[in-house]
């Protein structure tokens, strides 16, 4: 089902803030739109923060030898951006199973207050020293639970474009 109604700055404001900044002249593209890697870079930046929540953090893949790789992503483009904006990123989780999870990272228009872009993203989880995939570790899997909770519990829903049936 393609996402129809983009949530308001308020509910994308009841989950945790990842991070942000300012958007540089260096993002903007002859059209005078912000370009498409500027949000490919704040997703693989605030990305880490979101792998945080989980408790994955960077030692994660040298201790542990284990990993999370993207599979599928969607791209929705609610507003435009402009160089001089302020922006901040917020990500929720939607689903999960014993190896993949699934949820929207959001970038918020601060300036005015409003949503720019959601980016949907389908992970997998893999054992580095084989590069095949396995289950979510407990504790890991643990924190995800929480995620999904937190997330059902929320007086509004994301309509997404991916699912976890495929």
């Amino acid at each position: 089902m393609p996402v129809t109604k983009a949530p308001t700055a308020d509910h994308i404001r009841q989950l945790t803030p990842l991070g942000g900044r300012t958007i540089d002249k260096k993002w903007e593209d002859d059209n005078g739109h912000i370009n498409i890697s500027f949000y490919m870079d704040c997703y693989n930046e605030y990305g880490w923060n979101v792998n945080e929540l989980l408790g994955v953090y960077i030692n994660y893949f040298t201790e542990r030898k284990l990993g999370i790789v993207d599979l599928e992503n969607h791209f929705h483009y609610w507003r435009e951006l402009h160089v001089g904006n302020s922006i901040t990123t917020y990500a929720r989780f939607l689903n999960h199973d014993k190896k993949r999870s699934h949820g929207v990272f959001f970038i918020l228009n601060d300036d005015t207050n409003e949503l720019a872009c959601s980016i949907e993203f389908l992970v997998l989880h893999i054992d580095q020293s084989i590069r095949k995939s396995s289950p979510f570790p407990d504790d890991v899997m643990e924190n995800l639970n929480k995620q999904i909770e937190f997330s059902n519990n929320l007086d509004w829903q994301f309509p997404a474009a991916l699912t976890l049936d495929k």
